[in-house]
């Protein structure tokens, strides 16, 4: 069987190919094996070689099943898919529909998710609760996909987002979220809070291995974690409140959450989320923001309220 040159790389990239599908390799193998499934679409309709179309059509028939494996995401670059206008990534969006697979999106969720996933901070009253973890557990995966680098052994976990809540049973359901909408992709998250001991705690952090990307808990427990240097706020890009009102009116928690806020980098974004502000809880929360946030609020007449920024240092 005489092959032509066309036909001889062909089998080479076939060949190539074959080692790595079904395999979790990184976001750097996703670009070559991408432009290997575009050669292949190509030498499908150039070959003169019959048996050379046929591995052509086979490797991409194996590239199209690698694509719904859970190893997709390291496999082919991932596009944006649209949930009801929203874009996610859709190891996201296939976790979430499965997990909530009647869940229709709130009007915060609609108005919340599109700038919290483009990084604008933001200051969010609502009283659906439920409809604010989505738009955290959403946005924040989303977010920290962008940033997540190849897994390496670290000294001690430094998160690239934290979560705060102002009870350790609000910590246990946001956690959950998280891990629930996270199952498809790399993402490791980890909550922190009092319903397992501290020395339990302290005995994992200090056994970590991998990156933790995102961590969920009371600011009690996190702030004292981090002052036992068994874990950093040093590499953090969001710092979100869910539940901010109760949390800011009860100032031994507030102090906590500054302690971990001045501990974190100045450029980053904030989130915080409650129910219908004070004006004065919302003035302390307008001092976490370093420019103007996105604003939503269920509540008409402090939709628009305006206050003086005064930024955390």
């Amino acid at each position: 069987m005489a092959f032509g040159s066309t036909d001889f790389v062909s089998i080479q990239l076939a060949k190539h190919a074959a080692e790595f599908l079904g395999q979790d390799k990184t976001r750097e193998l996703s670009l070559q094996l991408s432009s290997v499934f575009s050669i292949f679409s190509f030498l499908e309709l150039s070959c003169t070689d019959q048996g050379c179309i046929s591995i052509a059509t086979a490797a991409k028939t194996l590239f199209s099943r690698a694509e719904t494996s859970p190893f997709s995401s390291s496999l082919m670059m991932e596009s944006p898919v649209l949930f009801e206008g929203v874009a996610l990534s859709p190891d996201i969006k296939k976790a979430f529909t499965e997990s909530y697979p009647k869940h229709m999106l709130s009007e915060v969720e609609k108005k919340c998710l599109p700038p919290a996933i483009n990084g604008e901070s933001m200051i969010c009253e609502s009283n659906e609760v439920e409809a604010e973890v989505a738009v955290v557990a959403l946005s924040t995966l989303e977010t920290v996909k962008g940033y997540m680098q190849p897994a390496s052994t670290i000294e001690v976990p430094t998160p690239l987002a934290v979560v705060l809540c102002n009870t350790k049973l609000l910590a246990v359901q946001v956690g959950q979220k998280f891990k629930n909408l996270s199952k498809y992709s790399n993402i490791i998250p980890l909550t922190l809070c009092a319903t397992v001991s501290l020395q339990v705690h302290r005995r994992l952090l200090q056994s970590v291995q991998k990156p933790v990307h995102v961590v969920i808990g009371t600011p009690s427990r996190i702030l004292q974690l981090c002052k036992e240097g068994l874990m950093s706020m040093a590499e953090l890009k969001q710092f979100i409140m869910i539940n901010a009102d109760k949390a800011l009116e009860d100032l031994d928690m507030r102090t906590n959450i500054q302690q971990i806020f001045t501990s974190s980098p100045k450029n980053k974004q904030v989130m915080l989320f409650g129910s219908q502000m004070q004006s004065q809880t919302k003035k302390v929360c307008f001092k976490f923001m370093k420019e103007d946030p996105f604003l939503y609020s269920d509540f008409s007449d402090t939709a628009t309220e305006s206050v003086e920024i005064d930024i955390m240092n």
